[in-house]
């Protein structure tokens, strides 16, 4: 692979916007820059890149790394989660539901799974509650009963 890629800008860019440029380059082209065991990159097209080991995290990635990230969920179910995630990846991204686990797998650039993250964080919660009320005029066994009958008959 070669070719040639010329950057004009108005001030002097640092050595990791410079990376990120290059990046930015492949990713429009198609490609992607995976790193190796040894430290450097492998550069190869995009459409099969889900499938190759990859950066895990995107703590400190640059927005246009290709990266695996695993997102632990708290109260959402890992196979409904991937319902909802599924739009929000890449053409060239994959989610997979780590049932187990309760958490999602999901291979992407490292800006789109940062966006995943934040409607993960917004949709992952718990809506039930527990409150705590003081009871004044009967106990909590007459009242326990009550419910139960309540819930029992579906009234």
């Amino acid at each position: 692979m070669s070719g040639k890629v010329t950057v004009v800008t108005d001030r002097p860019l640092s050595r990791s916007e410079y990376f990120e440029v290059f990046l930015s380059t492949l990713r429009a082209n198609g490609l992607v820059a995976v790193p190796t065991s040894n430290g450097a990159f492998r550069v190869q097209p995009l459409d099969n890149a889900a499938s190759q080991p990859s950066r895990i995290g995107v703590a400190g990635a640059a927005r246009n790394s290709y990266v695996t990230e695993i997102i632990r969920l708290r109260a959402t179910d890992a196979a409904s989660a991937v319902d909802t995630v599924r739009p929000l990846v890449s053409a060239q991204g994959s989610v997979t539901a780590n049932r187990g686990g309760n958490s999602l797998v999901v291979v992407d650039f490292a800006d789109n799974i940062r966006r995943i993250r934040e409607v993960i964080r917004r949709v992952d919660t718990d809506t039930s509650s527990t409150r705590v009320v003081a009871l004044k005029n009967a106990s909590a066994r007459d009242i326990a009963t009550a419910l139960q009958g309540l819930i029992g008959t579906g009234g």
